[in-house]
């Protein structure tokens, strides 16, 4: 297995960015090359997840349900001659979320841990009561660091909460029915906040009516 150049790397990942910018371009500004000449020297980044065929639907998320997912979903590594590696390997879970470091050394994803039917809580939107975390990949080494680890800091001021998200520990406690959903890692400069993601442990709402789960966005890790 060929290791990947660093040194060179670029990496180019379809994410949902942090901020977005607009830039104008002129009438004279040439366009992109195509044809033979569209050729590309880094490698890419991307999340290959399982198809059905065309007369079954996939879950992805998105904005409205974004914990939703198929489970299966691989982390993969496209090189520029065509090879792919996995990077990570969904099995009963998947990645998604995938971002880049600044450098191109490490990839920032999420991992949804199990997502079989069977770890769903079908009253609370399919949530997986496994959750999600964050983790990043070095990918010279293939080192995988685990950066969030289902914490739950609910807001004790307004519910009587378990100290378990997915089931009640006594009489009258609220719970989610659900693990943490840390999701969307974004790298950012140097301290004092070197990753931001969204997440769902502060559990700021003790009861709603359409069970949609709570997001605080831009937490730092």
């Amino acid at each position: 297995m060929m290791k990947t150049s660093i040194d060179q790397i670029g990496i180019a990942v379809l994410v949902a960015l942090c901020s977005t910018s607009a830039i104008t371009l002129s009438a004279e500004t040439p366009g992109p090359p195509s044809g033979a000449s569209a050729r590309h020297d880094y490698d890419i980044v991307y999340v290959r997840a399982p198809r059905y065929g065309d007369e079954q639907n996939t879950r992805w998320p998105e904005i409205s349900i974004p914990i939703q997912m198929e489970p299966g979903a691989d982390l993969m590594l496209l090189h520029p001659d065509g090879r792919e590696e996995v990077l990570v390997k969904g099995g009963n879970g998947s990645v998604v979320d995938p971002y880049p470091s600044f450098d191109g050394e490490w990839i920032y994803y999420a991992y949804f841990h199990d997502l079989r039917p069977e770890a769903l809580n079908r009253q609370r939107r399919y949530a997986s009561k496994a959750g999600s975390d964050i983790y990043k990949i070095h990918v010279p080494s293939r080192k995988v660091v685990r950066l969030t680890h289902q914490e739950f800091t609910p807001n004790t001021g307004v519910a009587k909460w378990s100290k378990d998200p997915v089931q009640p520990g006594g009489r009258d406690e609220t719970y989610l029915g659900y693990g943490i959903f840390n999701l969307g890692p974004c790298p950012l400069p140097p301290a004092p906040c070197p990753t931001a993601r969204s997440s769902s442990r502060p559990a700021a709402t003790a009861f709603s009516r359409t069970r949609h789960t709570r997001f605080q966005t831009c937490n730092c890790l």
